[in-house]
């Protein structure tokens, strides 16, 4: 008697994320290394890519290119970020031929030699050094006007909250180590938050 109907036949079932290509004996999980080896792959490759695109097209997908970066690098690309924003950059002079930079010149010799307290080295290769505006508060201690940076004048700091802010006193230089400026110069940096973002004060005259 011949029997009707078609053979019974496995159906296509459509490869599983993170699996191999279907079979009907079993199912063959993809090795973590293996899965991080091409997230590696391909992550590389877009950074080739990137490499030889022109400077308009560098600009218009550097959002797109960071988003697949992290995407495939996960959590690593994540904090490798957060270490390169966070890192403490050197202090920087204002621009040539700003307001700024004609008012600290006949001092630039003295505010190089200034040196922090505690660590001893160098305040301006540790921040910016600008004149600022001070005032006493009610426990009597400084407060420094911190603007933020203006490109046209140089005055400024990178990252200034436009607003006053106390200076802590174990950054505040002894008299004798303040090289006889007679102007107020403070050297403030926007990563440093134990101490107000301050790293050397010099009050000025009078103080």
């Amino acid at each position: 008697m011949r029997r009707l109907g078609r053979p019974c036949r496995p159906s296509a079932v459509p490869p599983l994320l993170g699996f191999s290509r279907w079979a009907p004996h079993r199912l063959t999980e993809v090795p973590a290394r293996a899965r991080h080896e091409d997230r590696r792959r391909k992550a590389q490759q877009i950074i080739r890519r990137r490499s030889l695109a022109t400077p308009a097209g560098r600009h218009h997908n550097s959002g797109v290119f960071v988003q697949k970066v992290t995407r495939l690098l996960g959590p690593l690309a994540l904090v490798t970020g957060l270490v390169f924003c966070t890192a403490p950059a050197p202090g920087a002079p204002p621009p040539p031929g700003s307001e700024a930079r004609e008012r600290l010149l006949p001092y630039s010799d003295a505010i190089k030699g200034l040196t922090q307290p505690g660590t001893g080295r160098g305040c301006c290769d540790l921040s910016d050094c600008r004149t600022v505006e001070i005032r006493i508060n009610r426990n009597g201690s400084y407060e420094a006007l911190i603007p933020p940076f203006n490109p046209e004048t140089g005055d400024g700091f990178p990252g200034g909250p436009g607003r006053f802010l106390e200076v802590p006193p174990e950054v505040i230089l002894p008299p004798d180590k303040r090289n006889r400026l007679p102007i107020t110069v403070a050297c403030w940096a926007n990563w440093s938050h134990t101490t107000n973002g301050f790293l050397c004060f010099v009050p000025g005259p009078g103080s």
